[in-house]
C-alpha cells in the first residue's frame, strides 16, 4: 500500500511548518514558561526530581529522537517490570504525582513537546508516536503500521480527539488508532488540523464532545 497525500506537497509542507513554528514559538514565550515555573515550585515543595521528563520515539522516517512531556511520575521513576517490560500508565497508576494525574487528565503533560515541533521532529498535528517498544511489536503484527512514519508525528491527532489516546491495550486498539492515522495523513487539510487544535484544546479545558 502506498498513500497519496496532500502533505507529500511543497506547498502544503511548508504551510503546515509555518503554522507550526509561528503556534509553538507563542506557547513556547507566552505559555510554557508559566508551566514550568509552577512544576518546578511543586516539585521543590512536594516531588524533588527533574520536571521535563523525555523518552525515545520514533518519528518522521522512523528516525529516532526525544519527546519531551513534564514529569508526571513520582521521581525516580518506577518505567519496568522484573521482566524488563514497560508499565505502561494508566490514570489510577500509584505512581503518578497528584499533580501528575491532573496534567495527564487535561493533556498538559504533552505542553513541551512545542520545543520538539520547533526543533522540526514533530508536529501539532499528526499521529502520535508510540512508544519503541509498541513500535517495534506492532509494527510486525498490523499491515502497514511503518506508514505511520511518512508524516511528522504530533502532540495530538485524529485519533486522541477519538478517544484513542493513553495506554495500548492490545492489537485492536492500535489498529483502530493506526486506520485514523492513515486516514489523516491521506485526507490531510488545513481545516482539518484547525478542527483536531480546537477539539484539543476543549480537551484540555475538560470540556467533552
Amino acid at each position: 500500500m502506498a498513500l497519496n497525500s496532500p502533505l507529500y506537497k511543497i506547498h502544503n509542507k511548508c504551510l503546515k511548518q509555518t503554522i507550526d513554528i509561528v503556534i509553538s514559538l507563542l506557547v513556547i514565550i507566552f505559555i510554557l514558561p508559566f508551566f514550568y515555573l509552577f512544576i518546578f515550585i511543586y516539585n521543590i515543595i512536594f516531588d524533588r526530581g527533574p520536571v521535563i521528563y523525555k523518552q525515545l520515539r520514533y518519528g518522521y522516517k522512523r528516525i529516532p529522537f526525544y519527546i519531551y512531556k513534564f514529569r508526571t511520575m513520582k521521581y525516580p521513576p518506577n518505567e519496568y517490570d522484573t521482566n524488563g517490560k514497560l508499565i505502561q500508565t494508566e490514570n489510577s497508576d500509584e505512581r503518578l504525582t497528584a499533580l501528575g494525574r491532573f496534567l495527564r487528565n487535561r493533556f498538559l503533560d504533552e505542553l513541551p513537546q512545542f520545543v520538539n515541533v520547533l526543533k522540526g521532529e514533530m508536529s501539532i498535528v499528526g499521529p502520535r508516536p508510540h512508544e519503541i517498544n509498541h513500535d517495534n511489536e506492532y509494527s510486525g503484527s498490523i499491515d502497514n503500521y511503518r506508514l505511520r512514519y511518512t508524516a511528522l508525528p504530533g502532540i495530538t491527532g485524529l485519533a486522541q480527539v477519538n478517544g484513542l489516546h493513553g495506554a495500548v491495550k492490545g492489537h485492536g486498539k492500535m489498529a483502530a488508532r493506526l486506520e485514523l492515522d492513515l486516514y489523516y495523513i491521506e485526507n490531510w487539510s488545513l481545516l482539518l488540523d484547525i478542527k483536531i487544535m480546537i477539539k484539543t484544546c476543549r480537551m484540555m479545558m475538560g470540556v467533552r464532545g
